[in-house]
């Protein structure tokens, strides 16, 4: 109902009021002189919405309600006489006449007219003493005898001035004063039970409840007339003494809220816990509070995080839709190391439709985390649509990301194909974690093809290959060897060897590597090596020591036959990624790799130049090594040419160390140690030059695959295998 129809509704209940006994002037009075009646002002805003509050209250029969909030309306707006009419209504309804006046004699002394304003203030005017004034009209000896006061009557004019300062004193908002003025006149004349609620009133004002308790026991006790209405204030005083409780304990509990959020944002995450307990024992039926303290508790140590969980499993258990504790509870199992579970609670808070279009980008991320690569691809590409559509903001580095983020997502397959001269490959080394080849005067060339199961072990931070790989020898440069002698004084004359080149080199491998967490950069493999070429199944096997008398011997295995590797590979990259923000960047990429390489497999024999392998026995290999690679420098877009092609200049150091021992057991000859065994190691450094163009995107996914050339060329610092570690060193690799 509007401001409008409920006053018109009033002003006809009041003309009615104004006509019953008890409200209409004496029909013997003079008439007042004609006045205007100051009209009603208009209300807007905060005081235009507690008006109509007022007046439905009224219309409610809420009349303690109409008389609050229309007060509260008149200490905004003092000039509209509308209000003061309500008060006046609601307190006439209450049997507060002497508040009816007071609000009166305030509207008065605004300078505000209304007939209704005179009429309650003669309401509580005193009647006329009982000793009046002599008749002057009548001679002195017909004038009346004097008649006799009485006490109660003395007592009661007596006690009038006070009530009248009294009611000043409220008027004036010295309440202590006019509770004090109230309750001596209330004593005087206890039949004044008005005085008596004035007294009561201005005490609750003082918010002194149990004051005012014992003010009501007081008054009841001493015989206030108007017991019911006393009694009515002592319930009211209670529950207002219950909510001044509360509302001290809310301050309080507030004050340590505000503490806490400041300890949480310094990340104090103890004080902060500490500081929202206290919070929540002060007001325990606060879900502000509450969530104060779970949102802290998620912030703590484990103990706190499941405490935490536990408070939001028991929130959810009787609000099971409500999407801000999903949401809540998703990040906090997060936190926990449990992405299927903050999967499934960001899936619920979406599917209430209350939450904002970044809950679909943590959402996605949540089921890349969990391993559901596929449906974390298609949440990822719906925040993609939502930021075309103007829903999501992200700046352009945070688009490119998420780009890159679903291309790893969708990589299930691939390979690369890579060419090297004397064995330099990229720091990515081994392309996916592939153990490093030894290093040689060579142009060699590898190809890998790798799946990734998207429901097996990977996840975003978890990878997990089956890959195959064939690696061959394309060219050899050849060897020179000068004239030497062995321990026994054999003579080796100068000559000139060269590897053998092509398919009959080509050697293969099945394996699997796992990184269990991006964030430690660590790669386990393992592989099964076959050797595909008929040249790679042949090898030496020349005694080490010649004291034992036995020529030299080649040997050949069989072609499923073949060695195993075990390797760990530890990876460091930063800034390797493209980047749109910028036009050159720092680039660090860096690997150490360890690896241990058996074998023992059944061969055949022959002496070194015969054409007949007529022995049989075994081949026992161990081999280990260590390599390691980093390069720094810095990545420039060339974007003349297109702003996916990317120079690498930089400065590269290398290290590397291995460790033969093979054994050769030959039926009828015995069993000895191979020619070659033993340890070295070499160090290098050097400048380095790189290309790299990134192709293949779209406009969900960003550059998928590249092509990329190196150079280097390396000085040797260190070690004894210094041909391992100097010289040219170049590599082109297409990965997809």
């Amino acid at each position: 109902m509007s401001i409008s129809r409920t006053l018109t509704l009033l002003l006809f209940c009041c003309v009615t009021a104004l006509g019953a006994p008890g409200h209409a002037e004496p029909v013997d009075s003079p008439a007042p002189a004609a006045r205007s009646e100051t009209p009603d002002s208009p209300l807007t805003g905060q005081a235009w919405e507690l008006a109509d509050a007022a007046f439905k209250a009224y219309a409610e029969h809420d009349y303690e309600g109409a008389l609050r909030l229309a007060g509260q309306a008149a200490k905004l707006e003092p000039q509209a006489p509308q209000l003061y009419v309500l008060q006046i209504y609601a307190l006439q309804q209450l049997k507060r006449p002497q508040e009816a006046a007071l609000v009166a004699s305030v509207a008065k002394k605004q300078g505000l007219y209304r007939a209704v304003f005179t009429q309650v203030e003669k309401a509580i005017e005193p009647p006329p003493s009982p000793i009046s004034e002599p008749d002057r009209a009548l001679p002195a000896a017909a004038q009346p005898a004097t008649p006799k006061v009485s006490a109660r009557q003395r007592a009661y004019q007596k006690a009038y001035p006070l009530a009248t300062k009294a009611y000043s004193a409220y008027e004036s908002g010295d309440y202590k004063q006019a509770a004090s003025l109230a309750e001596q006149a209330f004593r005087l004349a206890p039949a004044q039970g008005n005085w008596a609620l004035l007294w009561v009133d201005s005490l609750r004002v003082l918010n002194d409840p149990y004051a005012v308790n014992n003010a009501i026991d007081t008054a009841l006790a001493v015989g206030a007339t108007n017991r019911q209405q006393l009694e009515d204030r002592k319930i009211d005083i209670q529950a207002f003494r219950e909510e001044q409780e509360a509302k001290a304990r809310a301050e309080q509990a507030a004050e340590f809220a505000r503490r806490a959020y400041a300890a949480y944002d310094q990340r104090e995450f103890e004080q902060a816990i500490d500081l929202a307990r206290q919070a929540v024992d002060l007001t325990p039926d606060d879900e502000n509070m509450q969530r104060l303290l779970t949102t802290s508790l998620a912030a703590g140590n484990r103990a706190q995080n499941l405490e935490a969980l536990d408070r939001l499993n028991s929130a959810l258990a009787t609000q099971p839709d409500d999407a801000a504790l999903l949401v809540q509870r998703a990040y906090l199992y997060q936190r926990l190391g449990r992405a299927d579970f903050a999967y499934t609670d960001f899936e619920k808070a979406r599917a209430t439709g209350k939450t904002n279009p970044r809950v679909a980008l943590d959402a996605g991320f949540a089921a890349a985390a969990a391993g559901k690569k596929r449906e974390a691809t298609t949440i990822l590409k719906e925040s993609i649509d939502a930021a075309d559509a103007g829903k999501l903001a992200l700046t352009p580095e945070q688009r490119l990301n998420l780009r890159e983020n679903i291309s790893n997502l969708e990589r299930e397959w691939g390979g690369y194909v890579s060419a090297g001269y004397r064995g330099a490959r990229p720091a990515t080394s081994g392309l996916g974690g592939s153990p490093s080849a030894a290093l040689g005067d060579a142009v060699f060339n590898t190809a890998e093809v790798f799946w990734r199961p998207s429901q097996i072990l990977n996840s975003s931070t978890r990878v997990f290959e089956v890959y195959g790989r064939a690696s061959n020898t394309l060219h050899d440069s050849g060897t020179s060897v000068d004239e030497s002698f062995d321990e026994c004084g054999n003579r080796f004359p100068a000559d000139s060897y060269r590897s053998v080149t092509g398919l009959p080199s080509t050697v293969g491998a099945l394996g699997l590597r796992f990184t269990p967490s991006s964030s430690f950069g660590l790669t386990f493999g393992l592989e099964r090596r076959f050797n595909l070429g008929t040249r790679s199944r042949l090898g030496s096997a020349s005694p080490n020591d010649c004291s034992l008398g036995i020529p030299g011997k080649e040997y050949q295995t069989a072609g499923y036959d073949g060695d195993w590797l075990a390797y760990v590979t530890y990876a460091y990259y930063k800034g390797t990624e493209l980047r749109q923000d910028k036009k050159s960047w720092w680039r660090i990429e860096g690997y150490a790799q360890a690896g241990y390489l058996w074998n023992d497999v059944s061969a055949d024999f022959r002496d070194s130049g015969a054409q007949v392998f007529n022995q049989s026995g075994r081949i026992k290999r161990e081999y280990q090594f260590l390599s390691s690679e980093l390069r720094v420098g810095k990545s420039v877009r060339l974007e003349t040419v297109s702003p996916t092609m990317i120079l690498y200049p930089h400065v590269v150091f290398a290290a590397d160390w291995q460790k033969e021992n093979s054994r050769a057991d030959i039926d009828g000859v015995g069993q000895f140690a191979l020619q070659g065994n033993g340890q070295s190691w070499s160090m290098g450094v050097g400048p380095g030059f790189g290309v790299r163009y990134w192709f293949r995107s779209n406009h969900y996914s960003a550059e998928k695959s590249y092509l990329d050339w190196t150079i280097q060329y390396r000085f040797n610092i260190g070690g004894g295998a210094k041909d391992r570690s100097k010289g040219l060193f170049m590599n082109l690799t297409i990965s997809w």
